[in-house]
């Protein structure tokens, strides 16, 4: 209804806009939140930028009924798939996945540290 009111490019930019702040609060979920891990921090960051692509498209193509008819299908199995990928990142074998990639990360960030900060 929103393009019969303000026209494709001014929907295309609103969608823009709440694409990047959707992609920014499931990101959410794994930091600041800590709510989901590894498995879901990685689902979110690769759906996430297809959806940002998607929408990119959209906005470059107002007018594209087809663009904007695979961004809205795109919409739906986005949330789909990040559902699932939270169902699975809390099985067990998720949270020993996200506990083995915190304490890489650390140890990297140390080495790092060590390497880049002399005593």
């Amino acid at each position: 209804m929103l393009p019969t009111i303000v026209g494709n490019a001014e929907t295309a930019k609103q969608i823009w806009v709440y694409t990047w702040l959707t992609v920014v609060a499931t990101l959410g979920l794994v930091y600041p939140l800590g709510v989901c891990g590894a498995i879901y921090a990685v689902a979110a960051i690769g759906l996430g930028g297809v959806f940002l692509a998607k929408a990119r498209s959209l906005l470059q193509t107002p007018d594209d009924t087809n663009v904007a008819k695979d961004t809205f299908k795109w919409s739906i199995f986005y949330l789909m798939l990040l559902c699932l990928a939270m169902a699975i990142d809390s099985l067990p074998f998720g949270q020993d996945l996200t506990v083995a990639a915190t304490q890489f990360a650390t140890q990297f960030a140390n080495q790092l540290a060590t390497q880049l900060l002399p005593s």
